[in-house]
């Protein structure tokens, strides 16, 4: 089953860090023109919570920062539930309310990979 959904950045921008870890204007440059050449070899992760109703871009922070300086308005997004928001803390402990965002039944998904709209109202 592909769990990959193509969402909108401007919907990962309100769950990413702000900002993402320190990156010069020639670095942003040279890695989303190269994720715009060779593609990305992973797939950025949003992490929902239905316990405590967070929600958090666990991976891909810098890249919904910088695609769309190139004019990348949606990439592919994965979903895994799971009742710790945090998996990797390497770009910082963010994590957003979900509340009104999670639907009701999400819970009987814990610790699974799930599309996006299976697990949240709007992506």
């Amino acid at each position: 089953m592909n769990i990959s959904e193509l969402v909108s950045i401007q919907f990962l921008l309100r769950f990413a860090a702000c900002p993402p870890t320190k990156a010069s204007w020639k670095e942003i440059t040279e890695y989303a023109f190269d994720m715009l050449e060779n593609g990305m070899n992973t797939i950025p992760l949003l992490v929902v919570n239905p316990i405590d109703n967070e929600i958090r871009l666990d991976s891909g922070n810098h890249r919904v920062y910088f695609l769309p300086l190139v004019g990348v308005a949606k990439i592919k997004c994965e979903c895994f539930i799971s009742n710790k928001t945090i998996q990797s803390s390497s770009n910082g402990l963010h994590k957003y309310d979900g509340k009104n965002l999670i639907k009701s039944d999400t819970i009987k998904y814990l610790n699974q990979y799930v599309k996006i709209s299976d697990v949240l109202y709007e992506y």
